[in-house]
């Protein structure tokens, strides 16, 4: 077998015929490799998440992920694998490409992979010996210096090399791409790795992986050890009701021996309530290039989609609401040629299906027809999962960086299964980015006394909701208030922060709840079977160091730009010592009042910005302390957190402003004139009554630099 690159890029003839299939009833009105719909549940549109398998043949389990990106990042939170291999995390979308490391784990290995965009990337030893191969590097010494990185086209290149070698030493590559292609263990390319191994351990001429790595990062290609008899070959069908997702949320479809999972389904917003669900997932990432290139009736399959009618459990039959669709294309044409293909015959079993929440079941059989040709095409099997939850394994992990709660849970539903999930994290059980888990815990006061408070008394409650995400938040939804209880510890709290724990017994919504999003047809589950038995640790608050660009400089404000350098001249858990900040000065800015803001692109709204506010600055050449009194004018400055923590160096209390405690700030007006006020300052701001929440009780920062803003009034 031989390897197939695809290059095939959608294009805007897609959207038109996706139009079409949507006018008919038969899927999405959106362009292909868009978010389907929904706010908020994925991250800010310049983050890049990454998300892949480490695996050798057997899984990596426990191995760190690193990422080291091309302007000098990496990931924004420490990433490891899970038992699968597999593992997500972000960065930057303007740090890519990044070369990914994983280290350590069960086995332990240390191997590469590259990213030139966001979406899958694997890290195995055939991406590791492709680096090699283009680098001329075995042991990764290349990394640190960015003038040493092969560009991506060399990459590609070399890739071609290597799999070309592997080819003619008779490995069986299946279609897709070794680094981007979804990689589920035993299936093609894990059967690869396997097979390479075993090709190690037959040759008497390669100890060892890394004996086989030397040579191929010298360009020995030709000494590729020779594939094991009995390797790995064109796939055995899968066993009739055999797993086909890797208990991950997709569709998946099975033709003439052949697999295609694909990860990520999605709805659309109308389709949720409706008379049918149309579940849909693609089979082409972020990058819109097919992923399993593997040929679908002489073509490339694009994406499958599953209708299922509401409320209907067992054998559904092809109708006016139950079928299955297709999309392929020709690459090959010019221009390229989409087919879209409708079951005229099939025969679905849905053995779980709850309103707005989940479903599941099984493609028993279908036939299908096409709209360019007479050729027909049958599916002996098949699998679709939407809005069924798995968290990570694990202990109950302390609260760190960025993370507010953590939920637990102890006796799961069809829909959240096991493990813990972390609020606002992505998931990893293949869920299209808009299909999310979102949960809060309140304590029933913004100012909370250490103390335990049960569900039920002022506003204490848990709450956990799944599904689409909708402008108010993910549709279905387990509550304590649909008749569960819950206790909520206040364990420190300190200026209106807090952390705590919680047990909840959260309940989904029957028919008769107000706002369940249940219709007439649902199935409606016993109150046994939609309870979740939970606990979890919560806070109000985060902990994270936040950095600034390029390397941790981007000052001086320079040239004609209206801002303030902020420079972190003695910092604590949200900030390190010797980076700095620029800070925009926004339109408000003016006179006796700056405000000044820089967003992270990598955080989601609206927790994504450092804001300074100045105000009561002297219009006169001069050297002014904060708080003093100044012909009327108090000088004072203020620095908000996408940490949910303030600084400043005042407070107002009755009505009058007041230094706090281990504040301080000089400004160093030089210029008042030509419509600008411009200077430089030093300061220490304090989080004024936080301090016994923080990591080592530390809640100042001293902070100095230059500014430069509007003064229209003069």
């Amino acid at each position: 077998m031989s390897f197939k690159k695809s290059t095939w890029i959608i294009g805007p003839a897609l959207l038109g015929i996706t139009l079409v299939v949507a006018g008919c009833g038969g899927g999405s009105n959106h362009a292909p490799g868009e978010p389907a719909g929904g706010d908020g549940g994925s991250p800010g549109p310049s983050a890049a998440t990454l998300s892949g398998t480490a695996a050798i043949g057997a899984a990596i389990r426990t191995g760190t992920v690193t990422a080291a990106c091309s302007d000098g990042s990496g990931f924004t939170e420490t990433v490891t694998t899970n038992a699968n291999g597999s593992w997500s995390g972000q960065v930057a979308g303007t740090a890519l490409p990044c070369v990914l490391t994983v280290t350590g784990g069960t086995p332990p290995v240390t191997l590469r992979s590259y990213a030139s965009q966001a979406g899958t990337v694997n890290v195995t030893p055939i991406t590791d010996m492709v680096l090699a191969l283009a680098t001329g590097s075995a042991d990764g010494g290349w990394v640190a210096n960015r003038a040493n990185w092969p560009d991506t086209a060399t990459v590609a290149t070399r890739k071609t090399e290597l799999l070309s070698a592997m080819s003619d030493a008779g490995f069986a590559l299946p279609g897709g791409d070794p680094f981007t292609s979804p990689l589920v263990i035993v299936d093609d390319w894990d059967q690869v790795l396997d097979a390479l191994q075993d090709a190690i351990d037959d040759d008497p001429d390669t100890a060892d992986y890394d004996a086989l790595l030397a040579r191929v990062k010298d360009g020995q290609l030709g000494t590729f050890p020779a594939a094991p008899d009995g390797g790995p070959s064109d796939p055995e069908p899968p066993e009739p009701g055999a797993e086909l997702l890797n208990q991950r949320n997709g569709v998946a479809v099975v033709r003439d021996g052949h697999l295609w999972a694909m990860e990520q389904p999605f709805i659309e917003t109308f389709g949720a309530t409706t008379a049918k669900r149309q579940i849909r997932a693609n089979n082409f990432g972020a990058d819109n290039v097919i992923q399993d290139t593997t040929p679908f009736a002489g073509e490339e399959l694009v994406w499958a989609q599953i209708n299922v009618a509401h409320g209907t459990l067992g054998t559904q039959l092809c109708d006016g609401t139950t079928g299955v669709v297709l999309m392929t294309v020709d690459s090959s044409a010019t221009p390229a040629v989409y087919k879209t293909w409708n079951a005229t015959d099939c025969e679905l079993d849905v053995d779980y299906h709850f309103g707005n929440g989940a479903t599941e079941g099984r493609l028993i059989s279908a036939t299908l027809s096409n709209d360019r040709d007479a050729d027909t095409v049958t599916l002996s099997d098949g699998q679709f999962r939407l809005f069924i939850h798995t968290g990570k394994e694990g202990p109950l992990p302390e609260l760190s960086g960025d993370v507010r709660e953590i939920l637990m849970v102890d006796s799961g539903t069809r829909e959240i299964r096991s493990g813990y999930f972390e609020r606002g994290k992505p998931l990893e059980d293949g869920s299209h980015p808009d299909h999310y888990i979102d949960f809060g815990v309140s304590p029933g006061s913004a100012n909370p006394a250490v103390g335990s408070y049960p569900c039920g008394s002022s506003s204490v409650s848990v709450s956990l909701s799944m599904g689409w995400v909708t402008t108010g938040g993910p549709l279905f939804k387990f509550q304590t208030s649909n008749g569960g209880a819950c206790t909520v510890t206040v364990e420190q709290s300190a200026g209106r922060k807090y952390v705590g724990s919680y047990t909840a017994t959260l309940i989904g919504p029957g028919f008769d709840a107000f706002g369940s999003g249940l219709t007439p047809g649902d199935t409606e589950l016993p109150e046994a079977e939609r309870t979740l038995q939970v606990h979890g640790l919560f806070r109000n608050f985060t902990t994270q160091t936040f950095h600034a660009d390029n390397q941790g400089n981007e000052g001086p404000l320079g040239g004609e730009t209206r801002g303030v350098t902020l420079t972190i001249d003695d910092g604590n858990t949200h900030f390190e010592a010797g980076e700095t900040f620029l800070l925009a000065s926004e339109e408000s800015s003016n006179g006796h009042n700056g405000y000044f803001y820089r967003r992270f692109s990598e955080l989601r709204s609206p927790d994504d910005q450092l804001r300074m506010v100045w105000s009561g600055i002297p219009m006169a050449v001069g050297s002014y302390a904060c708080n003093d009194d100044v012909g009327g004018l108090k000088p004072t400055m203020s620095l908000s957190t996408p940490a949910n923590v303030p600084y400043g160096v005042t407070y107002t209390q009755s009505g009058l402003q007041q230094l706090t405690e281990g504040a301080s700030c000089s400004l160093n007006v030089t210029s008042v004139d030509d419509g600008l006020v411009t200077g430089t300052y030093i300061a220490t701001l304090v989080a004024r009554n936080i301090a016994p929440v923080l990591p080592g009780e530390d809640a100042s920062i001293t902070v100095s630099g230059e500014f430069r803003y509007p003064n229209t009034g003069l």
